[in-house]
């Protein structure tokens, strides 16, 4: 899960059913823990659906916002990086019905990421840890593949840099830029 930078009562979190959800923790949190509450007052304001190059659904392992907010970074099971930019929308609450794929979602389930690096790491492998730098444009990634690769949003063809045989243990390592 990963703070919205200037939006404090924003949540993203990243899940193994192959989303990236945008909550309101506001809402979410007056509407209780009663599961039978899930509808359109979730608190629930966007779900992004990460697809592998065949378009088929995979779980993602890890979301991180842009330091000014206007995109968020998700990591696929699948080894690759989705970026997806931000639009400025009305919020319209995601409507949850039982046993029924949301209306919202469905929206979500047709959207294409901005760009993407579709072979950034090895495929099965759990990209644990997207960090920007603090110009917005530059991230870093890290993988259970045992790399750390430097990139730039505005070619994700290739890594800036890369650095291979780290160790990586758990699928928790991280990776973070210095001050």
């Amino acid at each position: 899960a990963a703070w919205h930078p200037s939006e404090h009562e924003t949540l993203a979190t990243a899940s193994e059913d192959g989303t990236v959800r945008l909550w309101d923790v506001e809402v979410a949190a007056a509407r209780g823990n009663d599961a039978s509450s899930l509808n359109v007052q979730s608190g629930q304001r966007a779900v992004y659906v990460l697809r592998d190059a065949k378009g088929v659904k995979t779980p993602c392992t890890a979301a991180s916002w842009a330091p000014d907010g206007s995109a968020i970074l998700s990591a696929g099971r699948d080894g690759s990086i989705q970026l997806w930019e931000m639009r400025a929308k009305p919020y319209q609450p995601v409507q949850l019905a039982m046993r029924a794929t949301p209306r919202s979602e469905y929206i979500a389930d047709i959207s294409k990421p901005t760009s993407a690096a579709r072979a950034a790491h090895a495929a099965g492998e759990d990209i644990s840890s997207l960090t920007w730098r603090r110009d917005g444009v530059t991230f870093a990634s890290r993988s259970t593949d045992g790399c750390l690769k430097l990139w730039d949003t505005r070619r994700l063809d290739a890594p800036l840099a890369a650095w291979g045989d780290l160790p990586a243990l758990l699928p928790m390592t991280g990776c973070d830029f210095s001050p």
